[in-house]
């Protein structure tokens, strides 16, 4: 197998043995395992694709799964401007961000789509600006 490095076009010529397969089996699945731990720890959905299945219709019905309600519960004494920390289904916080709605105002709109959200509302509880992920 030829293998051309695209910034510098040197071409290396690379036998592709068994060994070598073996190698590059094992690489790829210790890089899997530490993406899928790292997944885990942040408590982010995972969708498992592939270039032979319907793709399309499991990112459709993941979305739909997802779309029920992004916030399950708000805080009574949250008030906009407030730092709060953000927890994934497990309970366990992966991040802390400042309010960007007074709790009633989070009430009233929770489980509406952007779209559906009344004139003047913000669309973020926390804005990605006023967020910072935690150290897993």
């Amino acid at each position: 197998m030829r293998l051309r490095a695209s910034s510098s076009g040197v071409v290396r010529e690379v036998r592709v043995t068994a060994k070598v397969q073996e190698r590059f089996a094992a690489a790829a699945a210790e890089e899997r395992g530490r993406r899928d731990d790292a997944l885990a720890r942040s408590g982010a959905d995972v969708i498992e694709l592939s270039t032979d299945g319907d793709w399309l219709a499991a990112i459709v019905q993941h979305t739909q799964r997802k779309r029920v309600q992004a916030v399950r519960g708000v805080d009574l004494t949250i008030d906009s401007g407030r730092m709060v920390a953000i927890a994934g289904p497990s309970g366990r916080a992966f991040a802390r961000g400042l309010v960007a709605v007074d709790a009633d105002v989070a009430r009233g709109v929770m489980g509406r789509r952007t779209g559906d959200l009344p004139a003047g509302v913000n669309h973020e509880v926390v804005h990605r600006d006023d967020l910072v992920v935690l150290p897993s």
